[in-house]
Formats: C-alpha cells, sequence, structure tokens
C-alpha cells in the first residue's frame, strides 16, 4: 500500500455501465450501442436489481444442502474469495507460477492448451493435464487451462459501490494477501495467549519486579507505588482497548479483501481478453456475458487498467503471477497440512502414470533391443561375423547399451525422487516454520465480527 494514498477510500475500477448503458454510456461509446440507446424522448430504462445476476443456487461447503444466493457474506466468500490461497503468503506464490501477465487466450490456443470452465475462484488460471480421450491412438495428454466466467454482477457499477464499498481506511487494510500478514496485523498487540507481548512503560509487570520487600518501604513510597500501580492499570486497560480497537478495525476488512479479490479478477480478464480474437474465444466458450460487446469490453478495460489501484498494484497479490501449476498447489495445501507422506505418494502415482501412458513406446523400445541382441547373437554364431572385429566390437557395445541403459533410467527416476523426496521435506520445514497455524482459524473466528460489522447477519440481504 502506498502511504500517499492510505487515507483514499477505493473507488469502483470503471465508470460505464456495459450491461443497461444508458445514454450518457451510449454517447461515451459514440453509438457502438445503438440498440442497447435509450430514445432521447422516452426516459433510460431502469436498471434490473442486482439479484438478478446471481446464479440459481450454489453450494456451501459449511452445508450439506444447495443454497440460494444472495447478496450476503456466505456467497460472496464462496464466489469471490480464493479459498486456499487466502491462507498462503505471498512470498511463496512464485513456487506456483511466474510473476507475469496471464497470456491472451489466443495465445493459450496457439500453445495447445484446453480451455476449461471452473466456477471456483482458487482454480481460475491453473493449469493441468487431462487425458485427451483415446483420440488418435490413445493414452495422449493435453493441456488444461481452467478459467472462471465473469460474474455479470462484476460489470455493475452498483455491486462495487453498493456491495463491496467499506468505510475503513487504507491503513485498516493490511489484511489482504496473506494469512501471515493478516495475523501479524491482528495480533500485533498481543501475543499467542492473547496478552500483550511488551509491557508499556510504567506497566504493572515492570514495576512489581522493580519494586522491593513493601516492608522496608515507608507509608510516602508505598503510596507512591499505589499512584504507579493505578496509573499502569490503566495504561494497561488503554493499551488492550486499543489493540481491541486496531483488531476490529482489521478484522472489518474482509470487504476489502473481496474487494481486492474481485478487482485482481477483473485485472486477470483484461489480461486474458486482450484483442477482438479473444474476446470471440471468450465468448465461445461462455466465460464473458452475452450481452457484452467487443466496443463496450474495449471501453472498460482501458478504465480498468487505468484506474489508480490497479496502477497502484492494490489487489490480491494472487493476480500478479498469472497462471499456476494446480498440481503444485495442490502439494503446497497438503504440506502446509502436515501431509508430506500423500505428496511423495501423489509423485509416485505420476511416475505411474508417466509409464501408463508411455508404455506403448517403451514397449516398442524394449522389443527392438530383444531383436538386435537376438540378431547379433545369430551373426556371431557364423564364421564371417564371428571373425569381423568390427561386427565384435559393434556386439559388445550394444550389449553394454542394453544393460547399461534400462539401469541408468531407473536409477535417473530414483534421484529425481530422491531430490523430490529432500525438496519437499525442506518445503514442509519451512513452512511449519513461516506458515503461522492459527492464521486460517484468526481470520475466520475475526470474519465473523467482520461480517456482523458490515453486513449484519450472513443470511441477511445488503
Amino acid at each position: 500500500m502506498n502511504g500517499s494514498d492510505s487515507s483514499l477510500q477505493p473507488t469502483p475500477p470503471f465508470s460505464i455501465n456495459i450491461l443497461w448503458p444508458t445514454s450518457a454510456d451510449g454517447d461515451a461509446n459514440s453509438g457502438l450501442l445503438p440498440s442497447r440507446k435509450a430514445s432521447p424522448r422516452s426516459p433510460p430504462p431502469p436498471p434490473p436489481p442486482l439479484e438478478s445476476y446471481l446464479p440459481g443456487v450454489y453450494r456451501d461447503e459449511s452445508l450439506p444442502q444447495l443454497s440460494t444466493p444472495s447478496l450476503t457474506a456466505a456467497y460472496l466468500v464462496t464466489e469471490l474469495g480464493l479459498g486456499r490461497l487466502d491462507g498462503f503468503s505471498h512470498h511463496w506464490f512464485w513456487l506456483l507460477g511466474s510473476p507475469a501477465l496471464p497470456r491472451p487466450l489466443h495465445d493459450c490456443v496457439h500453445r495447445g492448451r484446453t480451455i476449461c470452465v471452473t466456477e471456483r475462484m482458487d482454480r481460475h488460471l491453473g493449469l493441468g493435464l487431462g487425458s485427451d480421450g483415446g483420440r488418435g491412438g490413445g493414452g495422449g495428454k493435453r493441456d488444461l487451462l481452467y478459467l472462471k466466467p465473469l460474474p455479470r454482477f462484476l460489470l455493475d457499477t452498483r455491486f462495487w459501490e453498493q456491495v463491496l464499498a467499506c468505510e475503513c481506511k487504507r491503513d485498516d487494510t493490511v489484511v489482504v494477501m496473506s494469512g501471515r500478514r493478516s495475523w501479524i496485523s491482528r495480533r500485533s498487540g498481543s501475543n499467542s495467549n492473547g496478552s500483550a507481548q511488551s509491557s508499556p512503560p510504567g506497566s504493572l509487570r515492570s514495576q512489581s519486579q522493580m519494586q522491593p520487600h513493601p516492608q522496608s518501604q515507608s507509608q510516602q513510597q508505598r503510596e507512591q507505588q499505589r499512584q504507579q500501580r493505578a496509573q499502569s492499570e490503566k495504561t494497561v486497560t488503554s493499551s488492550a482497548s486499543a489493540a481491541s480497537t486496531s483488531s476490529s478495525a482489521s478484522s472489518t476488512c474482509e470487504k476489502r479483501h473481496l474487494w481486492d479479490c474481485a478487482l485482481g479478477f477483473l485485472y486477470s480478464y483484461a489480461a486474458l481478453v486482450a484483442h477482438e480474437s479473444d474476446f470471440r474465444i471468450a465468448q465461445e466458450h461462455g466465460l464473458l456475458p452475452a450481452e457484452v460487446t467487443w466496443h463496450s469490453w474495449r471501453l472498460l478495460t482501458r478504465q480498468v487498467v487505468t484506474s489508480p489501484d490497479v496502477v497502484a498494484h492494490r489487489f490480491h497479490q494472487r493476480f500478479l503471477y498469472g497462471e499456476m501449476m494446480l498440481h503444485r498447489l495442490r502439494e503446497i495445501s497438503q504440506l502446509k497440512r502436515g501431509g508430506l507422506v500423500p505428496v511423495l505418494i501423489g509423485r509416485l502415482d505420476r511416475f505411474a502414470r508417466f509409464f501408463q501412458g508411455n508404455v506403448r513406446w517403451l514397449a516398442s523400445l524394449m522389443a527392438y533391443i530383444a531383436i538386435v541382441l537376438s540378431s547379433l547373437q545369430a551373426g556371431l554364431t557364423t564364421d564371417r561375423l564371428a571373425a569381423s572385429s568390427a561386427f565384435q566390437s559393434f556386439a559388445s557395445g550394444f550389449t553394454m547399451f542394453s544393460l547399461i541403459a534400462p539401469l541408468s533410467i531407473l536409477l535417473a527416476f530414483g534421484g529425481y525422487f530422491g531430490l523430490s523426496l529432500v525438496y519437499h521435506v525442506g518445503v514442509h520445514l519451512v513452512t511449519s516454520h513461516l506458515y503461522v497455524g492459527t492464521a486460517r482459524q484468526a481470520m475466520i473466528v475475526d470474519g465473523v465480527n467482520a461480517f456482523q460489522h458490515h453486513w449484519g447477519d450472513s443470511k441477511s440481504e445488503v
């Protein structure tokens, strides 16, 4: 966060209405939306309610049944929250992907990536492997790119102004990037037990350690100590009140956290759909609403990339790393939970899938080696080839190759697995010290107070 902008309230990253353009928006579009532009003699049609942009039902992980969506904290956290990525420190995002912009959709198609639709925000811009379904002989693999469709309500300025806007200042919005930073910001005035970390000057603890035995003191000294004790109790009480106020202020930034997730998500689409060819690909896969036109999208992305928050990178740091590897996310999540064995088993499972997917050419190679060895053995039984020094050298060399090559391959895979074991053990040990175990629990507990402060009841309408 920039110190110069620390007191500014967040503003929507765009001002154009591309879902229900008014006459002013039509003028801004230079008549590019004549079918949606209202007649000068008639008033513009009223905008549809924000609830009309929501899906029919959604899945809440904490409930066993389907839920009906509404503009509440419960639904918006499910829709816009980054799930597992919220508990990661942004210093570890380089393990998931490179710090670069997402590639445009036409470049993804050129690289042979298959676009797959997902509704989970933590899988957005995720890379994975999938089977080609047996085409061309079977056993082939294809690169998958998971993309979350852009919800309609994120293209409506009313959602940013009425639902996501919060009253907290920039100084209170440290709880954005990682669970560790949010834990430190909330617990900066308390230790793990909830007590003050360092006693303030003249505190009760420091005075009790410095005072001599009460029988050796005069009445005046006892009176002074009573006054100091009362003053220190007042100081500790005020410090605890200030810490509680700071904790409440930082915990009330859950709206700001969702704002940053939504802004980073919208920024990723500005990079994905940069050209008209990208726009056509996005429309074919249902990534953008059908009523959005290329000209209106072009104007919206211009406003988004030039907004102050985007220019200053004041959004979730996950969206600065472009595509991420989903298998690495799964492994790091397991390591963070202490599941070292499942990660190693997953590595062995990938080895098994590799041999299973390439069994055809491996069998062909082994059959070719067997045929050559049989031919060499038959050739050595003849007098002419047995007396040839060149044939003897070739036969001995190929025999050594057929013995050493399989052993070398096994040793290479064993070395790779050993290095992978050392790497994951090291990451497991480092993350066990760097990741704060109670970060997610503290975020959930403090988030309840934040939602009650900002949203009211989690099931109530905004």
